[in-house]
């Protein structure tokens, strides 16, 4: 008998304990929902393909600008990750809150790259890709879009291109609407302008007379509607 009321007090111990514990997780996971994160949110994606006549490397190639509008209800120092993934061909890029750039955009924070290049120096693959935002806790968002493009060869574009005589710069471009751009090498300084193909005065460029000996690298960049990417050159150094 005194064995059969141990077993039995041994059962009521194991349902006392269960029932501890049972409550004990309950807690714990009304703690964790009060205390989890919220996934960040793609708000938007802005995308540019660009074929790039680099005159320091002396090479041309295609360069992708991609930016995408990051929200997170937890704060933006709470995003981590954004990734760019090309699937059907393996292919991805990985953004961190220190190499990728911010912008700000009518209260819109935007993150992203005008950087991403093949490691190869070749065209972009033509498809469906994912672009992917992950935040400290490892949530996640993401969208799609497609680069439909013709395939270009770079090396068979007229490029526009800046010639630079004292302080006048000449733009040939045989499309409408080229944009100058103006970088001080330094970081400290940059310009941009829309002007016509011909003759423009650096100052006009800049805003005031430019500063002798120092050094200035221009760029020259203008949108191609028909192949629908934009065309950049330089630097051209003044």
């Amino acid at each position: 008998m005194l064995h059969d009321r141990r077993r039995g007090g041994t059962k009521g111990a194991a349902a006392r304990w269960r029932r501890i514990a049972t409550a004990a997780v309950a807690v714990l996971l009304l703690l964790f929902a009060g205390c989890s994160s919220s996934p960040p949110r793609i708000g938007g994606v802005y995308r540019m393909l660009t074929l790039v006549d680099n005159r320091t490397l002396n090479a041309r190639y295609e360069q992708l600008s991609l930016f995408v509008q990051a929200e997170d209800e937890d704060g933006f120092a709470d995003l981590s990750r954004l990734y760019l993934i090309n699937d059907d061909r393996h292919l991805y890029w990985t953004l961190t809150a220190d190499s990728w750039q911010k912008r700000q955009d009518r209260g819109q924070q935007w993150i992203g790259s005008n950087n991403f290049v093949m490691a190869d120096g070749s065209e972009f693959p033509r498809g469906q890709y994912r672009v992917v935002l992950e935040d400290l806790s490892g949530a996640r968002s993401e969208r799609t879009f497609v680069i439909d493009q013709a395939e270009i060869k770079p090396s068979s574009v007229a490029f526009p291109a800046l010639s630079i005589s004292g302080d006048w710069v000449t733009v040939d471009s045989s499309l409408p609407g080229p944009t100058v751009a103006v970088i001080d090498p330094a970081g400290s300084f940059s310009a941009h302008k829309t002007v016509a193909p011909g003759r423009v005065a650096l100052s006009a460029l800049i805003g005031r007379a430019p500063e002798p000996g120092r050094r200035l690298d221009l760029y020259v960049h203008v949108f191609d509607p028909n192949r629908r990417v934009e065309l950049l050159s330089g630097p051209f150094p003044y």
